[in-house]
């Protein structure tokens, strides 16, 4: 090329020189360039950063023709072949540990790959950290491109322009691979009418369209979701501006069904959350997300709200039962599933006789009369609110204070119907459990445990325990959040409790269990105070088993038997 005399232009000697200059490796530094061309203003910049060590040296940028048979280094350069290969060499000085260089691309130079290669003064270090390519075009071919979407008629003509090289778009993705033609319709349906004046434009647009089929299909992630919103910088709410992956897996189950604005996928987003936020609250809990969540439920709009909105705080919490006990998919859902519970609820144990008279056990304490109920359809009020589970009958043990904690709201069951008293209890569950029994709860409390996510429901119960002092970590970065609760901790943590309620217990300092060597020395008084009291028991055999992982149905008897001693 011919071009060469048409931008600034360091002598072809300064380029011999970058060969010979003092080597001076230093290993935190990356001469890897940035390259940016604004094809608007036709304004190519180059930046990067050697480092605040090399103030005031000199840096120089040399741009490498097209070659298609080979890829030569700073060292193959010649006096001889440098006119041949060099499409530019610019210096600048560094500042601030950056260096920066600007030119003008000519619109008349023909695409290709163009390789930008910088070295600093004193400073070489590996070819691969100082070298970059970039493929350019002219502002004609560019237009061009552009015109071909604009007058796209068909998905299959809009794919087919999308993958053209001068856009650099993500068509090399596997989701795009797959779904090319419903990402082109997609952004067919975002244009419209609009014409498409930049490659910025027809970047961002292409990117909502991408965006939007994740969501479509189901295949949202975090980071995608994340991401999405930084760019259009969009601020959402508090109660929804983070999103823990049971957000992002609502969202995926109930698809976006062809999201086309912002304020709609920011809507959508905000009723997964308030699902979500549903489904993981307790009778009591839930009292307090309906009301922060009732700008997105509208539940107060209702009529049958007003039902609820008399209700005492007791009766909320009875009224609250059936709706806890599911997992709704759906904002729709849960309303209905309201609306159904108003027109059954009989609020403090009342039971409608005949004609409509309320009679039997206690007096309502709200001026709400429920409708009439067929008293053959009413067990005695004392039972009326009473979980039971299907699958308690091997543990006959802790039947009774499985039972009790569910009907008071301090666990639930694995589904509705069903508590899995034989699973493995993990360690935020268990914390869970003895907050909300002891009431230890403490929302203005906070850890610091790296695993320990801000906006997932067992933050405030862990942040709550540990700040009293009742848990620690598995070590001083990780709670162990996910990880099962031992035997043994489980009665550290217990004993921790006894302090702090005052529980008084004798201590026996002979542990019978067969297996007591193996119990760690900072639970050995613990284990001996539980079993003393009888808080705690063998598993038969005269055997402990102090490492193996406790049971929901072990983790309830003990906390039960403990709440005994009060």
């Amino acid at each position: 090329m011919n071009n060469i005399s048409k931008f600034t232009i360091i002598t072809l000697a300064a380029v011999l020189v970058i060969s010979s200059l003092t080597v001076s490796v230093f290993g935190n530094s990356s001469l890897k360039p940035e390259v940016d061309y604004d094809p608007n203003d036709g304004i190519v910049t180059v930046t990067g950063n050697a480092g605040s060590e090399y103030n005031g040296k000199k840096a120089t940028l040399i741009v490498l023709n097209p070659d298609d048979e080979a890829e030569y280094t700073l060292e193959d350069i010649t006096e001889q072949n440098a006119e041949e290969l060099i499409f530019i060499v610019l210096q600048t000085v560094v500042e601030d540990g950056q260096f920066v260089f600007r030119y003008n691309w000519n619109e008349n130079l023909a695409g290709g790959e163009y390789i930008y290669k910088v070295a600093v003064e004193d400073l070489i270090i590996d070819e691969a950290e100082r070298s970059i390519s970039k493929y350019f075009a002219s502002i004609s071919q560019i237009n061009e491109a552009i015109g071909h979407i604009n007058a796209a008629k068909t998905k299959e003509e809009m794919a087919l322009h999308l993958e053209n090289p001068l856009l650099s778009l993500a068509t090399s993705s596997e989701f795009y691979a797959s779904n090319r033609l419903l990402i082109a319709k997609k952004l067919m349906d975002l244009k419209g009418d609009i014409q498409f004046e930049n490659i910025s434009a027809v970047s961002a647009m292409f990117n909502d369209a991408y965006f939007y089929c994740l969501a479509d299909e189901g295949r949202m992630t975090k980071e995608a979701l994340e991401a999405y919103f930084e760019r259009k910088s969009i601020n959402l709410p508090e109660e929804y501006s983070s999103y823990p992956d049971s957000v992002i897996d609502k969202i995926n189950i109930n698809k976006t069904k062809n999201l086309l604005s912002d304020d709609e996928l920011i809507r959508f987003v905000a009723n997964q959350t308030t699902v979500v936020a549903i489904n993981k609250s307790g009778r009591e809990e839930l009292i307090s997300v309906l009301q922060a969540y009732d700008d997105i439920l509208g539940l107060s709009q209702l009529s049958e709200y007003s039902v609820y909105d008399k209700l005492s705080h007791d009766d909320k919490i009875l009224f609250n039962i059936d709706l806890t006990n599911k997992d709704f998919n759906t904002i729709q859902e849960f309303l209905e599933a309201f609306k159904k519970r108003t027109k059954t609820f009989n609020p403090s144990g009342n039971i409608p006789g005949p004609g409509g008279e309320t009679g039997g056990k206690g007096t309502a304490s709200s001026s709400y009369k429920a409708a009439y109920i067929d008293n053959s359809d009413i067990e005695k009020a004392e039972d009326r609110y009473k979980i039971t589970f299907s699958d308690l009958s091997d543990v006959q043990w802790a039947k009774e204070a499985i039972e009790d904690f569910a009907d008071k709201g301090y666990i639930s069951g694995t589904s509705e119907k069903e508590f899995s008293p034989n699973v493995e209890i993990k360690r935020e569950e268990f914390v869970k459990i003895i907050v909300n029994v002891f009431d230890l709860a403490d929302e203005e409390a906070e850890c610091d445990f790296s695993d320990c996510d801000k906006s997932m429901w067992y933050y405030s119960y862990v942040a709550a325990a540990n700040k009293l002092g009742i848990v620690n970590g598995i070590s001083e970065q990780e709670f162990g959040i996910g990880a099962p609760i031992t035997r043994q901790d489980l009665c550290v943590i217990a004993h921790r409790i006894m302090q702090i309620k005052n529980i008084r217990a004798e201590l026996d300092d002979s542990i019978e269990f067969e297996d007591a060597d193996e119990i760690s020395e900072y639970a050995l008084d613990s284990v001996r105070t539980l079993s003393a009291a009888n808080i705690i028991n063998g598993k038969g055999n005269n055997i402990f088993d102090p490492q193996s992982s406790c049971t929901r149905a072990e983790a309830v008897i003990i906390i039960y038997r403990l709440l005994q001693h009060l």
